[in-house]
This record gives structure tokens, C-alpha cells and sequence, in this order.
């Protein structure tokens, strides 16, 4: 007995589930007889459990199910002969493979850090979907950036979506489902987070000091507001001038809204400002406050007389608050301190002794 020469077999396909559209085709040799077809399926690679396709499947060519289940199925087709000799022969047996639809984001939506009072721009999903029904977006707001606590969007149901803006110093949580009738799973997006940087406005700044000679300086503060929900931090900074140059965190010490000064230097000035942050909104400055810490008045031995540099000395070392009571006894006593030693002497330095007492 002879076998029967096929010249063209069966080809292994693939489809995706709900999209199955393919036959499957055998042809025999001429000349061989008045041939019989049977169509027989499987699920083993080696053929063991073929059985007959009782419809549809005595052609040549066989239409494969177009709803076909999603997994892997073995076909063969067995031929017969009419003619003497010939004996019933299998094709090649070859594989149908039917895989579930699936979707495939392949760009996520951004996150957004916006300055203060910017709006939103949209943010996309882009996925690629093999199936044969509607890819469908359904976008949702979160809690945080694991989707806790999802609330469905109404309306939402695009591939884009605008949200509104976040309230100042805040962040908003958004994410994508996207679904179809073929798939078994939805596919979330990342979340993308919206977040809108909060302001800080400084409501009283530090202010200069001029200290008087052998006094310590009195603390700095400062206060200030922000629309971020985070709390406000401080940090304060000794520099070498007004603008900010070789600037120095204090530490200890220097991480509330106010600063101790310590005793100073005499004759010289020193300046400071403090770095206000939160956790969304960019750090500000205050003004530079600048301490002058005066020299310290020598002391006069008994019998000496008050000299013209001596009194303006003195009055210079004040502080802001005496200097500004020395004027105003001059305006009520009339007093001018001369310009000369001999002129301070004529006015009597017990005068002028009393006069610095009052102040």
C-alpha cells in the first residue's frame, strides 16, 4: 500500500480572540483517485487526540470556527482514495493559536508642576489595542499616587482629559482605565500628579538695629502666610553685606521664625536674612536686616572735661531710641552741642553732663 502525495499542506495560524478569520487547505496530487477528506482537531502537538470534525469538515479546505475560544488547537486532515492501493494518509498537523486581545499603553500621562494661578494642560493616554470592539477611557481622581480611594470621572471618557487646577500649594491625582469587551482586564495608567505651587508672602520682615556700645542685640523675626497646605520652614543666614554674599546657615539656632543675637563685635555691623520654604512653593527671602553693634563710650576719669568728641561719640553709640529722644531735647531745651572743645567747655560741661542724663 502506497500513501497519498499531498502537494500542498496545511499552514499553522494565529489570530487574536473575536478576530478569528482563516481556513485551513490541503491538495492532492492528480491522479489519484476520487479522494475523501476528513478534518480532524486536537489539543496535543503529537496528533494522539485528533478526533473528527463532524461539520464542515469534508473539504479540502476548512473554514476554522470564527468564534474559536482563546488557546491552541491542533489541526490535520486525514484522505482516502478510491483507488486501489492507496492507503487513508494524514496531513501535517499544525497549530491554531488564538490569543486574548490586550491593551498596551505606550505613553503615560505626565505629571505637572504649574506656577502659581497656571491652568492645567491635558493630560493623554496613548495605547495600542489588537481586539475587534471599542477601546474604552474612563479617567479617574485619586487620593494620592496609588490610586487610593478612585472617583469616576462623569464625562471623562477619552483618551484626554483637562483637569481643573489644583488650590494653591496642593496636588491633584488623576489616572486612566482603559477596557474593551474582548479583554479580561483593565489596563490602569499611571497616575499622573498636578501640582500647583503655593505662595509665601513675608508680613513683617527683620529690621535693622543699631546697638548701643556694650548692649547685646534684641532678637530677630519674621512672620509670614503661604496658600500651601505644607508648613512653612526657616532658615536663617549670616552674610558679609546687603547682598547676601558668602551666605552661612545658622546652626543651631537658626530654624524658627526668630533668631537670639549674641553679643557682637563693637564698631562693626552684621547682617542677616532668613530662607522661607514649604514643601510646594519656592523658597523667598527676606530683606537683609543689617545690626550695627556701636563701640563702648570710654569712661571719663573724675576731673576730666567732656570733649566735643567725646559728646558726639556718645550720642552716636545710642541706640535708634535715645538718639531720637537727643533730638527731641534739643527741640525742647535748645541745646546745640558746639563743634569745638572750646565751645563745649563755654557751655559748661555740667550742662552738658545733665543734658546727657535726661537722654
Amino acid at each position: 500500500m502506497a500513501a497519498i502525495v499531498f502537494t500542498v499542506q496545511p499552514v499553522a495560524q494565529s489570530f487574536v480572540f473575536g478576530a478569528v478569520d482563516g481556513t485551513l487547505s490541503v491538495e492532492v496530487a492528480p491522479d489519484q483517485g476520487t479522494i475523501t477528506y476528513e478534518w480532524q482537531v486536537g489539543t496535543k502537538s503529537d496528533g494522539s487526540d485528533l478526533t473528527p470534525i463532524a461539520v464542515g469538515g469534508d473539504t479540502a479546505t476548512y473554514t476554522i470556527p470564527a468564534d474559536s475560544a482563546v488557546g491552541t488547537k491542533y489541526y490535520a486532515c486525514s484522505v482516502t482514495s478510491d483507488q486501489v492501493g492507496l492507503d487513508r494518509t494524514l496531513s501535517s498537523i499544525v497549530a491554531v493559536e488564538v490569543t486574548a486581545a490586550e491593551i498596551i499603553i505606550t505613553a503615560q500621562p505626565a505629571d505637572q508642576d504649574l506656577e502659581p494661578a497656571e491652568d492645567p494642560a491635558a493630560i493623554e493616554v496613548v495605547a495600542t489595542y489588537d481586539g475587534i470592539n471599542v477601546l474604552e477611557y474612563q479617567w479617574y481622581s485619586c487620593d494620592d499616587a496609588v490610586k487610593t480611594n478612585p472617583v469616576l470621572i462623569a464625562g471623562a471618557t477619552s483618551s484626554t482629559y483637562t483637569p481643573e487646577a489644583p488650590a494653591a500649594g496642593t496636588s491633584d491625582f488623576y489616572f486612566c482605565r482603559l477596557s474593551a469587551n474582548d479583554v479580561a482586564l483593565d489596563v490602569d495608567s499611571d497616575v499622573a500628579t498636578i501640582s500647583i505651587e503655593g505662595t509665601i508672602t513675608i508680613t513683617v520682615q527683620p529690621v535693622d538695629q543699631v546697638v548701643a556700645g556694650g548692649e547685646d542685640p534684641v532678637g530677630m523675626f519674621v512672620t509670614a502666610t503661604t496658600t500651601d497646605d505644607d508648613p512653612i520652614t526657616y532658615q536663617w543666614y549670616k552674610c558679609d553685606d546687603l547682598l547676601k554674599t558668602n551666605p552661612a546657615a545658622i546652626s543651631p539656632g537658626g530654624t524658627t521664625n526668630t533668631i537670639t543675637l549674641g553679643t557682637m563685635t563693637p564698631g562693626y555691623s552684621t547682617y542677616y536674612f532668613c530662607r522661607l520654604a514649604t514643601a510646594n512653593s519656592d523658597p523667598i527671602d527676606t530683606r537683609v536686616a543689617t545690626v550695627t553693634q556701636n563701640g563702648i563710650v570710654p569712661v571719663l576719669t573724675p576731673g576730666d572735661p567732656i570733649t566735643n568728641e567725646y559728646v558726639n561719640n556718645y550720642i552716636a553709640q545710642c541706640s535708634a531710641e535715645v538718639q531720637q529722644r537727643f533730638v527731641e531735647q534739643q527741640t525742647i531745651t535748645g541745646i546745640e552741642i558746639p563743634a569745638t572743645d572750646e565751645g563745649v567747655v563755654a557751655l559748661r560741661s555740667a550742662q552738658i553732663e545733665l543734658f546727657m542724663r535726661v537722654i
